[in-house]
């Protein structure tokens, strides 16, 4: 009734909470009784009304850590294996942010976790600001701007710009405030950061159950699109081509194609 596992989207085990399972953190499940699967949807699916499966697990070794949800502009570490070898420190609770220059916000898990080295960027779980987007769920941060100084008629006017937006992947609304030293200048205010063009690379192909149907009957999937820092696209108006198919606009940055 319980495989006593927690998986990522992928298949891949994030924790294993039985000691008598012949697998470990970083495998990854590929197939139920003999059948492939790729997805949770088709594991659900190959479990439903079964007591006993036969497994087949892919050895992936010990990831680099572990983490709560893959889905996040951050992950959060649930744990570090023993053979992680770290330049520095890393630490269950720690936030983290990048992987080799590039943000986790929708990178591949498998990909980022297995691997023999990687340049980590991390928020310690003991800051304030790491318990601040825990609790609120939101990112805040710093950054350097670069100060032009012009006058007009006998005051003078600064001409502020952002050199160093950090993350400056994740789209949304943020709140900015200006300080010269301890002290703000003026009031916060509202800097929206709109999503870019959709990148095939990141979008994703979505359909709800077996990638399967008769044949001569239409096939109907979801075309869910990202922009090229992971931002997910919230407005329509991509250029969607599929040979032999039909697109359909839903407005939201998703796309009905049969």
């Amino acid at each position: 009734n319980n495989l006593n596992l927690k998986l990522l989207p992928d298949l891949t085990i994030n924790i294993v909470q039985r000691d008598d399972l012949d697998c470990q953190e970083g495998d990854r499940i590929v197939a139920v009784d003999g059948v492939p699967v790729s997805s949770i949807e088709e594991l659900r699916v190959k479990l439903q009304g079964k007591s006993a499966v036969s497994l087949v697990v892919e050895n992936g070794g010990s990831p680099l850590f572990t983490i709560h949800d893959p889905t996040t502009p951050y992950w959060e570490v649930t744990s570090v294996p023993a053979t992680t070898i770290v330049k520095g420190t890393i630490k269950p609770g720690d936030l983290v942010l990048r992987i080799n220059d590039e943000s986790v916000a929708g990178l591949d898990t498998r990909t980022a976790l297995d691997s023999n080295y990687a340049k980590i960027s991390i928020l310690s779980g003991s800051s304030l600001l790491a318990q601040r987007i825990k609790m609120e769920g939101m990112m805040s941060f710093t950054t350097q701007v670069e100060v032009g100084v012009s006058k007009n008629g006998t005051e003078p006017q600064y001409n502020i710009t952002l050199n160093s937006f950090e993350p400056a992947m994740f789209g949304g609304v943020y709140v900015v405030g200006i300080y010269l030293g301890r002290h703000q200048i003026g009031r916060n205010f509202d800097l929206e950061i709109v999503e870019g063009q959709a990148d095939a690379k990141r979008s994703e192909l979505v359909r709800e159950g077996l990638w399967q149907t008769v044949a001569g009957k239409p096939l109907q999937f979801k075309l869910v699109c990202y922009d090229s820092a992971g931002n997910r696209k919230c407005k329509g108006g991509d250029r969607i081509t599929c040979t032999d198919g039909v697109v359909t606009d839903l407005g939201n940055g998703s796309y009905d194609i049969v």
